[in-house]
This record gives structure tokens, sequence and C-alpha cells, in this order.
């Protein structure tokens, strides 16, 4: 009981920690009185048009997921409504997405792992561009993680209630930012390991539910026309190889602390053999597997996904750290 508390007490300071570093490194970007990207200055202008009553996809424009504007109108008022008010969600998502990596990173490893897997993505060039100014991409990627955190925590015992948890996080990720779909597929494997109809329909089911009742007060048409055929009208052809050079010039750019640890990740894979498990439905929901399966959902969506933009390649990131935590060196 004692080692517990002590734990709880680690845990406590870990996550204090990483928040006040979280922020302070994000700090000057929310106070900048210039907008950051073309993103922050687009949704910083509609943030002013919802003040002025314009109703999200009926007078405000959107080209992401019919939950984004809302929680960036959400912000604008928990921010006051001042001039940076907009950029409140981005240190949320920030203050989500470190602590839910760090969560994540408990449960596959140790404390050690655990820091160093949130230190990586609060550190991360990628990541600070999407959680600094105001991005689609900051707070989808933070509901993204925390989905596959719960699937972690869940993955031996899935019960109804948890099943709900689970479609939540997956409505919510998909919601927002439809690229984000991948955190679906370790959510399905923990679902199908436990070979357990009623869980998997309601998990779908309030997923569903969730992502299609954020379309009614919109009017379904207004969304299915910005957020979704928008994208498929500008679409290109696909071009994985163009797109895995961007992916890497990324990476090299603005990730040098990740692109190291998934080098010595590399190699601890080639020194560490894990046995096969003798329970092939038990496989399913591996820590491994779960992890691996969600980096080559997104490594795909990356690949195939025309016009890429740079910061989509921060979705990697958490993935990748944690992946790197746990196999890191002894």
């Amino acid at each position: 009981m004692a080692s517990a508390l002590i734990d709880r007490r680690a845990t406590r300071f870990d996550l204090a920690l990483l928040g006040a570093a979280t922020l302070l490194l994000r700090l000057p970007a929310y106070l900048a009185d210039r907008h950051l990207t073309f993103d922050d200055g687009v949704y910083g202008a509609s943030a002013v048009a919802m003040r002025a009553g314009g109703v999200p996809f009926r007078d405000v424009f959107s080209s992401q997921g019919p939950l984004f504007l809302p929680l960036v109108w959400a912000a604008d008022v928990v921010g006051g409504r001042s001039a940076n008010a907009p950029r409140v969600l981005s240190l949320v998502a920030a203050l989500l997405l470190v602590g839910a990596t760090y969560c994540a990173g408990r449960a596959l490893t140790d404390r050690a792992g655990a820091l160093l897997a949130s230190g990586l993505v609060t550190t991360s060039g990628s990541v600070l561009w999407v959680t600094g100014p105001v991005a689609s991409d900051g707070i989808a990627i933070a509901f993204a993680t925390l989905t596959v955190l719960l699937a972690l925590r869940w993955r031996d015992d899935v019960t109804l209630l948890r099943a709900v948890g689970l479609g939540l996080g997956v409505g919510a990720t998909v919601s927002v930012k439809a690229l984000l779909a991948p955190a679906v597929i370790p959510v399905a494997l923990v679902l199908l390991a436990g070979r357990r109809v009623v869980p998997i329909l309601v998990a779908a089911g309030t997923s569903l539910a969730l992502h299609f009742s954020v379309w009614v007060p919109f009017g379904p048409a207004e969304v299915w026309e910005q957020a979704f055929a928008y994208h498929l009208d500008v679409a290109g052809d696909r071009t994985p190889g163009r797109n895995l050079g961007k992916i890497l010039s990324t990476a090299g750019d603005r990730d040098s602390l990740v692109v190291a640890a998934v080098v010595v990740l590399l190699g601890g894979l080639v020194l560490r053999r894990r046995r096969p498990t003798a329970e092939p439905w038990r496989a399913l929901s591996s820590p491994d597997l779960l992890l691996l399966s969600w980096l080559a959902g997104i490594a795909a969506v990356l690949l195939l996904e025309h016009p890429l933009w740079r910061p989509h390649v921060s979705q990697l990131v958490p993935v990748l750290a944690l992946l790197a935590a746990r196999h890191r060196p002894p």
C-alpha cells in the first residue's frame, strides 16, 4: 500500500512537471500578437466570426471535422474572447497529449520510459507547431492518443462501460479530423481479442452516434460538403514516394530527438527477441501489436494523403515515442 501511495505521488509530480514544461514551451506562441501559421490566422478569424454569431458550416467555412470549430468557440470563451483566446485550445491539446503519452508509457513500461516518451512528445518540433498555434491536428492527436491509452489500459477487460469510453474516444478523434482515423485500429484489435459481440457493437454504436450527432446542428449536407467532399475535390494523384520524402525531411528538420530515439529503438529491437504468445486471440491485444498497428495505419494514411502537409507528420510522434520508450536499451 505504501509503494502504491509513493507511485501515485510520483505520477502526480511527473505530470505536474511535464505540464509546467509543456506550457512554458508554448507560452511564446500563445502570447504572439500575430498569426503564426496559415491555420492559426484562419481559425482565429473563425473564432471572431463565431463571436459575432456566425454558425460553423453555415456562416463560417470549415474544412475540418464538425467538432473542431465548436471546440475553438469553447476555447475562445474560456480565454475571455481576447485576441489570443482561441489558442487556449492548443494549450489544452498539448497538456492532454503529453499527459496521455505519459500514462500510456506507464502502462507499457516503467516511470523512466514514460518520462522519456512524454518528454519526446512535449519537445517535438512537429508537435510544437500544432499545439502552439491554433490547429486541428493538435487536439485530434491528443484525442487519438487518449483513445489508444484507454485501449492499452482496458485491453484485458473491456466492460460495456469501457466500450462506451472507447467509442467516445474514436468518435471525438474522427469528429475533429478524419485523418486521425487509424486510432480505431488498436481499439478494434482490443475489442476483437475479447471475443464478445456486445462490447464491439456498443463501442461502434457509441462512436457513430457521437460523430453523426455533431453533424445535426450544422446541417449534414453542409458538413459533408465542407469537411469531406472539399478534401476529395482537391486531392490529386497519390505520390507515396514524394510523401515519404516530405515525412523524412520534416522529421529531420523538426524532430531530431525523436529520430535519434527511433534509431535506438531499432537497435533495441535487433538485440531483443520476444517469444510469441501461445494464445492467438491474446496476441491481438499485445502492447507491441497495438502500437505497431497504430503506426502502420498512420503511415499508410500519410503516404497516400494528397496533398500531404508538414503538420500531418506530427501524428507519428506519440506512437514512435512510446515504441522508443518501450524498447529502449537497458
